[in-house]
């Protein structure tokens, strides 16, 4: 019994002994469960200013000398790093889809008013929206001028893959440009998160600018009633100016703007609209030949592109004629009677020539004149001895005049 008490004494000094003498602890082997929250301070990673060029896959490195949030490395094989924090994934964006509306509520659950919202159609091209109005930390109500198919995405600019920001992310930085050799630019600058534009003007009432929302189209157009040859520079040729604008049937154009018509006013044009001639004189159309008088013809003037052709009254006369059948009644001897015909165009003063009957009786003598304008008188008298019953007879007077 001794004997044995004794081992047993003696191995546990040598326990004791050896307990005594250890100074470094495997925490692999000789440690079951491990709390350092009581601890003052852990730093349970290597720390430098440059990655070590060896390590063993599992090795963690602290870069002091990285940007806050980029100081952490893994050795993923052998002696090889990779950053294990910044720009992480984070959770995807929320997203509201929406079928021909023109107001769609957005629920992003983001926890935040600053947010950063895009709209899409069905095939995935951005649309504009007319306004956007934040209602609260985890919702937005975007509005369209006409019904849209889409969806609009929420984007929270607080980062730090919160609710759909990339890890570390701030929303977007955005800015726009004009680009292009020639033209104008729309871009007019960036401020705050607005991306201001210069609006579309018409300079003149000769262009005319319509907002097309059904096309989503900015419209400019001419407006052809503001527009006047006066007020345009250049020159036109006989092609660009329509048939029906064109005088005389095509075949000629008046080159004046109106008022009274000069001399070489006009150009000619052939069928195919060359011109032929120019600076001559205007006509209302036909040929266009010079038309001149001839004699006992005269050709006068009566209003622009307008002529009248006429008889010559200077050396042309005007003949008159008409014709009645009367019966006189008896005549005694030295008696005379009379009788008259209807002449339109007879005046007092005209000279008349008698046309008698080819079978008065003997012993009669006659005269005519005009008595009254449009009335020629005839007068028969018996110069013979006894009396006479002239027979009912056909009488002409004619009337020559010149002028």
């Amino acid at each position: 019994m001794k004997r044995s008490l004794f081992r047993c004494t003696l191995w546990a000094a040598l326990g004791a002994a050896a307990g005594c003498g250890q100074t470094l602890v495997d925490l692999k082997t000789q440690a079951k469960s491990i709390d350092f929250s009581a601890a003052t301070s852990t730093r349970p990673v290597k720390v430098g200013t440059t990655l070590p060029a060896s390590c063993t896959m599992g090795d963690l490195f602290f870069d002091s000398d990285a940007p806050a949030g980029a100081n952490l490395y893994g050795c993923v094989s052998a002696n090889t790093w990779a950053l294990e924090t910044g720009g992480g994934a984070g959770a995807e964006n929320p997203s509201q889809s929406f079928t021909a509306q023109t107001v769609v509520t957005l629920a992003h659950n983001l926890g935040t008013q600053n947010i950063l919202v895009r709209c899409y159609d069905g095939a995935n091209r951005a649309i504009e929206f007319d306004s956007l109005v934040v209602t609260g930390g985890n919702s937005a109500v975007v509005t369209f001028a006409t019904p849209q198919t889409g969806r609009c995405v929420a984007n929270g600019t607080g980062g730090g893959g919160t609710g759909g920001g990339g890890g570390g992310g701030s929303g977007e930085a955005n800015t726009a440009s004009n680009v292009g050799v020639g033209g104008v630019g729309l871009f007019l600058a960036k401020s705050g998160v607005d991306l201001e534009f210069k609006t579309i003007n018409a300079g003149s009432g000769r262009i005319v600018i319509s907002n097309d929302a059904v096309n989503k189209e900015v419209d400019v157009d001419v407006n052809p009633a503001s527009l006047d040859l006066g007020a345009l520079g250049g020159s036109l040729t006989a092609s660009q100016i329509a048939t029906a604008s064109k005088q005389g049937g095509g075949a000629k154009v008046q080159m004046f703007g109106g008022g009274v018509v000069a001399a070489n006013d006009c150009a000619k044009f052939d069928a195919a609209g060359n011109v032929v001639s120019n600076g001559g004189p205007c006509s209302a159309g036909g040929s266009g030949d010079t038309i001149s008088a001839d004699q006992g013809i005269v050709v006068t003037p009566i209003a622009p592109l307008s002529k009248s052709v006429g008889v010559d009254t200077a050396t042309v006369p005007t003949y008159l004629s008409a014709t009645a059948s009367l019966d006189f009644p008896s005549i005694a001897q030295s008696a005379c009677a009379e009788e008259t015909i209807s002449l339109v165009g007879a005046g007092t003063g005209d000279s008349v020539a008698a046309g008698w009957p080819s079978l008065l009786e003997a012993g009669l003598v006659g005269m005519m004149w005009v008595s009254s304008t449009n009335t020629v008188r005839i007068r028969l008298c018996k110069i013979t001895t006894g009396s006479v019953d002239p027979a009912e007879s056909v009488f002409r007077a004619t009337i020559v005049r010149t002028f």
